[in-house]
């Protein structure tokens, strides 16, 4: 298990649960180099077998598209 810093297990579940609602499917690079509770929230979801990230890079943006694995968590 990862060494949570920036959110609680609950505090990391409640976000996933939340981007899971609303459908979030990709995010930007630029979003996770800037935000450490993001980064470290994707960690504990992959950690988990929550989702997979699969990287993606188009002419001008680069990110990581996300595949949501688990629902009995969520």
């Amino acid at each position: 298990m990862i060494n949570l810093k920036y959110g609680t297990e609950y505090e990391h579940i409640e976000t996933l649960k939340r981007a899971k609602n609303k459908n979030i499917c990709s995010i930007w690079s630029g979003d996770i180099s800037r935000n450490t509770y993001l980064q470290e929230n994707l960690n504990f979801a992959e950690e988990l077998g929550i989702i997979k990230l699969i990287p993606y890079m188009e002419s001008q943006e680069s990110g990581w598209n996300i595949v949501w694995l688990k629902n009995d968590i969520l």
